[in-house]
């Protein structure tokens, strides 16, 4: 279910433009694919992966693919987002998608 965490971070993030999210944003993200995903224990993992949580001393999990902001506000650490091609490797891709076009 940690993953489910991660991967739910990274969709919130990537559809909304921003790094900062609530858990309830998060735990809709997840019923996308989840839809019996059980709430409390969805939320349970969102503070498991949070190690600046208070309540992070509670769990064993030692994931730390989140940062606690304040009441309500967290975010995805920079080594867990989503990789963004930079302006060569997009250019570098098309350039290859084109000549597959044309053999």
């Amino acid at each position: 279910m940690f993953d489910l965490v991660l991967e739910a971070a990274r969709g919130v993030v990537r559809r909304k433009g921003a790094n900062r999210f609530s858990p309830p944003e998060l735990y809709e993200e997840a019923l996308k694919s989840y839809p019996d995903l059980k709430k409390n224990s969805f939320m349970a993992r969102v503070i498991a992966c949070t190690p600046n949580h208070n309540s992070y001393k509670h769990h064993a999990s030692k994931r730390d693919y989140l940062s606690y902001l304040g009441p309500g506000v967290y975010s995805l650490n920079d080594q867990y987002k989503e990789k963004q091609p930079s302006p060569n490797e997009i250019v570098v891709k098309n350039i290859i998608n084109t000549k597959e076009e044309t053999v």
